[in-house]
């Protein structure tokens, strides 16, 4: 075709471009067809393409299988609440429950200069320098400060410290110092170079007060001075105070150790803070009396040698005070014993002294109808008060009432068959009943509830049941009088039948025997009767018979009705002995008291009053401690103040006809006790609860009753001796030097500039060692040491530390200016040392590592390059004080560790530290922590970090974190089998493969709709068509199972490693799993039978061991619920839950299933033969990559790359025959439209010469 402009069928009218083109077209039907055929192929290679892609992704699905860890996998999760703790489980880490106690966590090691020395790193202050140039870590500033509410002023800072002290402490009225209310004390302040510290002194100490602190500041304060000087913090030392006038502190003489010296926590002498009786002045010192002995306690043992305490005396036992509880046991005379707090001893032969043994009374002695003998209680006689009895457990009582009780009866002639031989009635006892009845010489009381009643008589009609209050065994009827066997008696209604009887009613049945009461008489049914009008011929009159108690017993009416009452003595349920001494756990104490340490007075009226006073007569109260104060108060060292009075210099008040509570009164021959106030004379009737019997001549066992009466109320000299309180002093524990408190700077003043040249930071010692100023030290040592270098002229403090600190030498320094310490840490936690040296010579590990100067040494971390002082055991050293030790040839070095050591300086001793020369080295206690765990109650593990690892502590594969977790706190996980990435993986795989079928399916199937027949692009395709087949088979494995694979199993329970040829090993099995009957089929497997090499199996038959063969089974899609559908070649879930319970339970089966490696060749026990056997994912692997991309050793492509191939070598071809074709359609074209155009070119001739024509016609015609 020409490329110019052509206007076709001009000249002939005919448009034929269009039949060109026409043409052209139908000749380029052959071409399009080569266009449809190569796009088909293109798409083809896009199916194909698509295929690879989805056995690519089945590929990676498949070995993602082949993951080791897949099937171990672990899970870990929390029990309990939140602890804090992380832990993570690695795969095929130990699983189960782990329980943490955390005992510490790791912390950092810390080097300090405050562990090394007590000295002063900066230099103190200079008084007489200007308050600008002062080396403070605050500057001070212009304005005003107060003290004690007076205001001070600084104006100019070329002040010296000393001038503005002096205005301070200026005097003012006769007294130097602050003193705003111009009295007798001032407040002053004063530098304390030693300390550099301020000091503020009161003025004021009162001995045992606490000091009167001075005010300090003010709201409207301008100047920073008291801050600057660090007072503002109230901080306090202690100085010794002095014994100042009126304060009333007695001055400790020769001799005054026998006096009271109360102690400042006296609990029974009213000692008050501030209480001069405390304190003594000694030497020139004051002393405050301290508590060394405890105090008097008589509930107390003590032993010979115990020293005690009492209201400021001392005392020393000469005996031992060791007595044993009573228990009643102890009742012979002398015998010593406690109780309540209190020793006693028995005073009396309790025997001897006795009226009479109690038991008496069973033979009618001393009955409680008898009366009381004042002269003297004979067996005639009742027990008067005071009288003593034996019980008959051995213990003793004392009478505290007269045992005399009037209107009592006698109750021996009473017996419960015959009742009282006298009418009841006619006794005039108060209720008809004794209310006191004795037998013998035992006395009875009648139970508080008992009442009896006459009863009526033969035509008694009352009603004797529970509704009307009878019932009870208390409620009583007695016989009437005047009817014989039956007046002396007393009687109990039976509730049941009285209970039946009622009134009648005509809306009632009546049964035979039924009991009514009606018209005043008791009725009694004579036959069954129905609810009707009362009718007299069917009732019959038991009145009679139900009273008649006098045939009670004789089988009639009356015995349903009655019982006898048995008040024999001592039937409990009437009555309760009284006025009784039988035993230590039976006795009336309205009568008696056991003799016992302790026991009170009684009512010598014999009225049986009340009474609390104490009787010490008979058990005298002994091993006392105690004085005589004279004026009441304790401790005022008067002249009638003793600790130990005694007959020579002390006598007993007389009776004077009033006394005070707890007032001594020798009257009558005895020694009283005022309980209270009282103006009764004491051994008077009714006077004895006013006073304690404190010694009785009729009893006493000392040599005069005065004596006696001393050793309860002073001190028991049997027992007792004095002791001398020590002369006041700082080392025997009796005393304590008085001290007072003091306002002082909270910490040393002067302090280092960080911000200055090193040379001019203000350290307390020169620099040396250094060369034109720079020196250098090392963190570490040997080939790992950082070097620090540093210029004192041009560094600063803060220099240094930035390099410290930006270095590799993996620590942090800081200086502290409050506690004028220097500080390095560990920038990693753990117990982990530290090593620093500055030496020239130390390291000779490494000798590049020369260390220069001494600012370590400065710094108070590093010992000095040189030692000189030898140790002297004499020698006073304070903390940081270094020395050498010479033995032998050997020089060692040494380092105070406390101030005032006693110890020679050894290794053993915790007072000094060896150093080294230019060296500082970690000491032990500044070590951080580890970390420290307890797993499951083990043994403790260890960890410089918060971190465990399987390294730690052992658990394979196992981690936790402690960081957050409390000291002393426990947290709990577990750690379990995680099938959840398995289970996704196995998923995953499922859906890939299931994928690429679906997708073979569309490249390869053949549908039929009707008369439409659909066929897939690759149906024809044999290898492509055959590819889900083989997919399903691969998958579904072979059914005959490789002995040697781990799917495989051979059908063993146990398997052992040998057995020899009597069966010793598997017998010995049978026997220890006790194999019966019952556990027929059992199979065992040994690995080395006989030696042989070769494995054996041995089955159970119940009874014995047989040869047997294994039952190999592999463990297929079948195991994990999964099958192929039928007609697809799609895997189907057909049981999730077994799945997962293969996972959980067998999944070393399930990844040999998928993983396993192949293996090639490998003899079969099953088959007898070699065979090769694989996991699933290696044999679908070596399937798609063959598939794919073939075997490149044997140059077989594979049937994707032969099919993409081949197809674009058909495609080639095409494109060449498509361009002949457009070649020769080119030509065609040009052909065609050069005849067309020649005919065109002859037509417009032709038209030419016809119009010539026809105009030469018309001109002629013209």
């Amino acid at each position: 075709m020409g490329s110019d402009l052509q206007l076709t069928g001009l000249a002939s009218g005919f448009d034929w471009a269009p039949v060109v083109d026409q043409l052209i077209e139908l000749e380029r039907i052959p071409q399009k067809r080569l266009l449809a055929e190569k796009q088909e192929n293109e798409e083809k290679i896009s199916d194909l393409d698509l295929l690879k892609s989805q056995l690519d992704a089945l590929n990676t699905a498949s070995k993602s299988l082949q993951n080791e860890d897949l099937f171990r996998s672990r899970k870990v999760s929390s029990k309990g609440t939140d602890s804090g703790l992380s832990a993570n489980a690695e795969a095929g880490a130990i699983t189960g429950d782990f329980e943490v106690l955390v005992e510490s966590l790791a912390t950092k090691t810390e080097l300090s200069s405050s562990n090394r020395t007590a000295r002063k790193l900066g230099a103190g202050l200079d008084p007489t320098q200007s308050l600008s140039d002062l080396p403070l870590q605050s500057e001070i500033t212009l304005g005003t400060f107060t003290i004690e509410g007076r205001t001070f002023h600084i104006t100019n800072l070329n002040t010296t410290l000393q001038e503005l002290l002096d205005e301070i402490n200026a005097q003012v009225t006769d007294v130097e110092g602050v003193n705003p209310e111009s009295d007798s004390t001032a407040v002053t302040m004063a530098y304390d170079s030693v300390t550099d510290k301020i000091t503020i002194d009161s003025g004021e100490k009162l001995p045992g007060e606490d000091s009167k602190l001075p005010v300090l500041g003010s709201t409207t304060d301008t100047s920073n001075f008291l801050k600057a000087m660090r007072l503002l913090g109230r901080n306090t030392d202690l100085v010794d105070a002095v014994n100042e006038a009126g304060t009333g502190v007695s001055i400790f003489n020769a001799g005054d150790g026998a006096k009271a010296w109360l102690h400042s926590t006296d609990r029974n002498s009213s000692v008050s803070p501030g209480d001069s009786r405390s304190y003594a002045e000694f030497n020139g010192k004051l002393y405050q009396r301290v508590s060394k002995e405890a105090q008097y306690d008589s509930g107390q043992e003590y032993g010979v040698g115990d020293r005690v305490y009492h209201q400021g005396f001392l005392y020393e036992a000469t005996a031992a005070i060791a007595h044993g509880q009573w228990d009643g046991s102890q009742l012979a005379i002398g015998n010593r014993v406690s109780n309540e707090n209190a020793n006693f001893e028995l005073l009396v032969d309790l025997e001897s002294i006795k009226t009479d043994l109690f038991s008496s009374v069973d033979s009618g002695s001393h009955g409680i109808d008898q009366t009381v003998n004042a002269a003297g209680t004979t067996s005639a006689d009742a027990y008067k008060s005071g009288d003593i009895v034996k019980a008959s457990d051995g213990s003793f009582f004392r009478s505290i009432q007269d045992r005399h009780i009037t209107d009592s009866v006698d109750w021996s002639n009473y017996s419960s068959a015959t009742g009282h031989p006298s009418a009841i009635a006619s006794e005039a006892w108060v209720g008809d009943i004794p209310s006191v009845a004795f037998l013998e010489g035992r006395a009875y009381e009648l139970a508080g509830e008992t009442s009896a009643t006459e009863h009526g008589g033969a035509t008694d009609t009352t009603l004797y049941n529970t509704e009307s209050g009878w019932g009870e065994a208390t409620n009583l009827v007695f016989g009437q009088e005047g009817i014989a066997g039956v007046e002396g008696n007393y009687y109990l209604p039976k509730s049941d039948a009285w209970n039946n009887i009622q009134d009648f009613t005509d809306t009632s049945d009546y049964t035979s025997g039924d009991i009514i009461l009606s018209g005043g008489q008791f009725l009694r049914a004579n036959t069954d009767i129905t609810a009707a009008a009362f009718n007299a011929a069917e009732w019959d009159d038991v009145t009679a018979g139900i009273n008649d108690l006098a045939d009670l017993g004789g089988g009639n009416l009356v015995d349903t009705f009655w019982e006898k009452a048995d008040l024999s003595i001592p039937n409990s349920t009437y009555w309760t002995e009284v006025a009784h001494a039988n035993s230590r756990n039976d006795f009336d104490s309205n009568y008696w008291q056991e003799v016992a340490p302790g026991m009170t007075r009684y009512d010598e009226s014999g009225a049986g009053a009340t009474i609390s006073s104490i009787d010490f007569s008979l058990w005298a109260n002994i091993a006392s401690v105690g004085s005589f104060l004279g004026d009441n108060k304790a401790g005022n060292r008067d002249g009638l103040e003793n600790g130990f009075p005694d007959d020579s210099n002390f006598s007993y008040d007389s009776w004077t006809g009033s006394a005070s509570s707890g007032d001594f009164i020798f009257h009558g021959g005895k020694i009283y006790e005022a309980v209270s106030a009282t103006s009764n004379e004491p051994g008077t009737a009714g006077s004895e609860s006013d006073w304690n019997l404190i010694a009785d001549p009729a009893t006493m066992s000392a040599s005069s009753i005065t004596e006696q009466a001393n050793k309860s109320r002073f001190t028991d000299s049997d027992f007792w001796q004095r002791y001398d309180v020590p002369e006041p002093d700082e080392e025997s524990g009796y005393w304590t030097v008085v001290q007072q408190e003091q306002l002082t700077s909270s910490h040393a003043l002067g302090s280092l500039n960080m911000m200055v040249s090193l040379a001019s930071s203000n350290f307390s010692d020169a620099f040396t060692g250094l060369t034109s100023g720079l020196g250098n030290f090392f963190v570490g040592e040997g080939e790992g040491a950082v070097r620090i270098d540093y210029d004192v002229n041009n560094d600063t403090l803060s220099d240094l530390i930035d390099r410290v600190n930006r270095s590799e030498a993996n620590v942090d320094m800081y200086y502290d200016p409050v506690s004028d310490r220097f500080v390095l840490k560990n920038k990693k936690t753990g117990s982990v040392g530290m090593v620093l040296h500055e030496s020239p010579d130390w390291d000779t590990i490494s000798s590049a590592n020369v260390g220069a100067g001494n600012i370590l040494n400065l710094m108070g971390i590093a010992a000095p390059s040189s030692v000189d002082s030898a140790y002297d055991s004499s020698a006073n050293y304070t903390k940081g004080d270094y020395v050498q030790v010479t033995d032998g040839t050997e020089v060692t070095y040494w380092q105070a560790h406390i101030d005032s050591p006693l110890d020679r300086p050894s290794s053993q001793s915790p007072q000094w530290k060896q150093v080294i020369l230019g060296v500082a080295r970690s000491f032990e206690e500044e070590l951080g922590e580890n970390s420290v765990v307890q797993v499951n109650g083990g043994g403790r593990i260890y960890s410089t970090e918060t971190e465990f690892s399987q390294d730690e502590h052992g658990y394979e594969g196992i981690s936790f974190d402690i960081a957050n977790v409390s000291i002393g706190g426990s947290a709990r996980f577990v750690v379990s089998k995680d099938t959840g990435e398995a289970k996704a993986a196995i998923d995953k795989f499922i859906e890939e493969f299931n994928d690429a079928q679906d997708y073979i399916e569309s490249l390869v199937s053949i549908t039929n709709d009707g008369d439409n027949v659909t066929a897939g692009r690759f149906s024809s395709n044999m290898e492509i068509s055959s590819l889900s087949g083989k997919l399903r088979k691969l998958a579904f494995g072979s059914s005959t199972a490789h002995s040697e694979s781990s799917t495989t199993t051979d059908g063993s329970d146990l398997i052992i490693n040998s057995n020899d040829s009597v069966n010793t090993e598997v017998n010995a099995i049978s026997a220890q799993l006790n194999l019966d009957a019952t556990d027929e089929g059992y199979m065992i497997k040994v690995l080395d039978d006989n030696d042989s090499g070769q494995a054996a199996f041995y089955e159970w038959n119940g009874t014995d061991w047989e040869a047997s063969s294994p039952s190999y089974s592999s463990f297929r899609f079948s195991n994990l619920g999964l099958d192929f559908g039928i007609g697809s070649d799609n895997i189907k879930i057909e049981n999730s839950a077994m799945l997962l319970q293969a996972l959980e339970e067998q999944p070393e089966k399930v990844q040999a299933l998928f993983a396993e490696v192949p293996t090639e060749a490998a003899f079969d026990l099953n088959t007898n033969s070699e065979r090769d056997y694989k996991g699933l994912s290696y044999a679908i692997g070596d399937f798609i990559t063959s598939f794919l991309t073939g075997d490149g050793d044997s140059g077989y492509k594979g049937a994707y790359t032969t099919h993409i191939e081949s197809i674009k070598s058909q495609n080639s071809r095409i494109d060449d025959r498509i361009e002949d074709l457009e070649t020769y359609l080119e030509q065609r074209e040009e052909t065609l439209r050069a005849g067309f155009m020649r005919m065109e070119e002859m037509q417009s001739k032709t038209n030419t010469q016809m119009q010539t024509l026809q105009n030469t016609f018309n001109n002629n015609k013209k």
